[in-house]
Formats: structure tokens, sequence, C-alpha cells
């Protein structure tokens, strides 16, 4: 019984891991990453569900990039 208790648990662990590992490079792929790199501290290009957006959390905002732009190509 303690046996199965510790294989779900460590199975869980793997699982939460696993899906964390995934968001993190999906959500900052290496495109998105040459972009950020550059920017102050509480401005960020991130992508969500399929849009971009403009984060500025100093200030308070978000702008999200339409999809006609084609994208965020840089950000000054």
């Amino acid at each position: 019984m303690k046996k199965n208790i510790v294989i779900l648990i460590v199975v869980g662990v793997i699982l939460i891991l696993a899906i964390g590992v995934v968001y993190f490079f999906w959500q900052g792929g290496p495109r998105l990453r040459s972009i950020n790199k550059n920017l102050p501290k509480g401005i960020r290009v991130e992508k969500r569900n399929g849009q971009e957006v403009v984060v500025n959390d100093i200030d308070g905002y978000e702008i999200k990039v339409p999809k006609e732009w084609g994208g965020v190509r840089e950000v000054e």
C-alpha cells in the first residue's frame, strides 16, 4: 500500500514538472526570448491564446498585437 502511494506521488511530481517545462518553453520561444532580452525589467512580450501581448507592469497596461501586424518584431 505504501509503495503504491509513493509511486503515485513520484508520478504526480514528474507530471507537474513536465507541464512546467513545456509551458516555460512554449511561452518563451526563441523569437520571444530574443525580443524580451533587451527590454527593461517589468516590460515583456507574451503569447496568450495564440496572440502576442506587450505587457507593461511598470505602468500597468497591456497591448494586444493585432494578427494583421504579423506579430512583434521589435519593441522600443
